[in-house]
């Protein structure tokens, strides 16, 4: 996998701006493995315990190539590092789950109980050689070489219940208890070869760990009336964690739900709901870290970080085949990554993932299906309108941020007989603001030849994805002493072949089973 990153930064200290431009070349292999067994036992008619075990591994290899060029604002260039970082890393994420399910009153009443372990482990090792040229590109100096190690150990338990009971008159209830404890270390070893030998860093060098635990509660309540539904939700959250050389936290939070639904007759009906939803910091972001691009570029951990919460309203219409919906989400403490400090004298920028004061955000979406021919259909949708805005505070200073926006996506499928089909899927996004950043124009073609053979029982699938020349995204962050523009893309066009055979649906399906970590493995990055 291969990626370019191309940044200018102006830093401002006296009115006389330096600039840094950097250029990144990141080029890595990756393989992945993955297992996964299961069983499960039938106490009764009614009960029934399960084991489940999944494990995954990941190996890469690569190296980051970096080149970073100086001068003063609309100048020649007249000094630059160029630096070479191999790298490697591997890591591995298990479940080992077991579970119990009670059905009773002929699938009226429900309980099921689960507990899961999950460890996960990681190491990553990557060598810094750099030399320093000059304006007219020749080689001024050789810095130390450099190497870091980021090791990355995280415990997760789970133990959850839930119970849902079917009552007269369409009345239902779901109530369920959750309790998780996450024990999460990172080691960041820092060592220069200053003399032949790679010696310890101790101020870029630590240790840090964050131990947390949430309970929870919750109940929804349900209620069916022939043209009508409705739902409502309240989840309660009691969070404690502490964190190495950091105050400890700890906040009690409730999140209600609410949903309606009306059905005018069977092609038109209006739905209305609300959610609050809590997004927690990912695990390494919350302990001090420092991790280097290069000399100039290093980003840090934050364990001053909230979790994001967010606001959902939603409106949604259906109208025979045609879906509206109008959305307005409010977010207080957005996560974003933003320069947190500045070094003018060595041109050094750190960053760090930061939270906002609030986000602000509206969209219409839509969804259209079409049958333009017997033998060409089409799925169309996006957001046709969309306003964001977004505030906080960088480097000391509030700043806010808004745009409009939109997206399209159109999938067609063409019927050219009974064995073969084409699948074109066209997507475009316009110029936003995402956080405090400017983002922009995106667009690309994916499309898929389909073809039935074997009776029916098998499926050849031939794929490109990204067809276009290759995906370019630009960015562009301003601060009072600190701006960037930045364009990335990565050569991400890809022919796959692959092949399907249906043996044939088994009599009796079970169930996928719920290991109740799905929110903790997204804050393992």
């Amino acid at each position: 996998q291969m990626s370019f990153n191309k940044t200018q930064r102006v830093l401002d200290a006296s009115g006389v701006s330096d600039v840094n431009q950097e250029e990144i070349t990141r080029l890595f292999y990756q393989q992945f493995y993955s297992v996964q067994a299961g069983m499960e036992f039938n106490l009764n008619s009614s009960q029934t315990i399960g084991a489940l075990i999944t494990a995954n591994s990941s190996q890469r290899t690569g190296n980051f190539n970096s080149e970073n060029k100086f001068s003063k604002l609309n100048e020649p260039v007249d000094s630059g590092l160029i630096t070479s970082s191999p790298l490697k890393g591997k890591g591995f994420t298990n479940n080992y789950n077991l579970n119990y399910r009670l059905q009773a009153d002929s699938g009226k009443t429900e309980l099921t109980m689960l507990a899961t372990y999950t460890p996960y482990r990681s190491n990553f090792y990557q060598q810094f050689y750099s030399f320093l040229f000059s304006g007219k590109g020749d080689i001024t100096r050789i810095p130390i070489p450099f190497q870091t190690t980021n090791t990355t150990d995280v415990d997760i338990w789970i133990a959850q219940m839930d119970f849902s009971k079917h009552f007269k008159n369409q009345w239902k209830l779901e109530t369920g208890l959750k309790n998780q404890i996450a024990n999460s270390s990172n080691q960041i070893l820092y060592e220069e070869n200053a003399n032949g030998d790679y010696v310890k860093v101790p101020a870029y060098s630590n240790n840090s760990k964050l131990n947390e635990m949430i309970s929870a509660a919750y109940g929804i309540l349900y209620k069916d009336w022939k043209k009508d539904k409705i739902q409502f939700g309240l989840r309660l959250e009691n969070t404690n964690a502490n964190y190495s050389g950091s105050t400890p936290q700890q906040y009690l939070k409730i999140f209600p739900t609410l949903f309606y639904q009306h059905d005018i007759n069977e092609q038109y009906n209006l739905s209305f709901s609300y959610k609050k939803t809590i997004s927690r910091t990912p695990y390494n972001e919350m302990v001090p870290y420092t991790i280097f691009v290069n000399k100039y570029t290093v980003f840090t951990g934050n364990p001053m970080l909230k979790p994001q919460y967010d606001d959902f309203l939603s409106l949604n219409v259906n109208l025979n085949k045609v879906n509206l919906s109008f959305n307005y989400a409010f977010v207080k403490g957005m996560f974003g990554q933003f320069p947190s400090s500045q070094d003018f004298n060595t041109m050094v920028t750190y960053f760090a993932l930061q939270n906002l004061d609030q986000s602000n955000h509206f969209y219409i979406d839509v969804f259209y299906p079409l049958t333009i021919t017997s033998w060409w259909k089409t799925q169309n949708s996006g957001s046709v309108f969309g306003y964001s805005k977004s505030s906080g505070k960088v480097l000391g200073n509030e700043y806010s941020l808004s745009s409009t926006w939109y997206n399209l996506k159109t999938d067609h499928t063409f019927t050219f007989s009974k064995n073969i089909k084409l699948e074109v899927i066209a997507y475009y996004s316009s110029a936003y603001t995402s956080e405090l950043t400017h983002i922009g124009v995106v667009g690309n073609i994916d499309a898929s030849l389909l073809m039935t053979v074997l009776k029916n029982k098998g499926q050849i699938r031939i794929g490109g994805s990204d067809i276009l020349k290759r995906n370019i995204y630009t960015s562009d962050q301003y601060f009072a002493n600190y701006s960037s523009e930045k364009s990335r893309y990565g050569d991400s066009r890809r022919i796959s072949i692959g092949f399907t055979y249906n043996f044939g649906r088994l009599s009796r399906q079970t169930p996928s089973k719920k290991l109740g970590n799905n929110d903790a493995l997204d804050r393992i990055q």
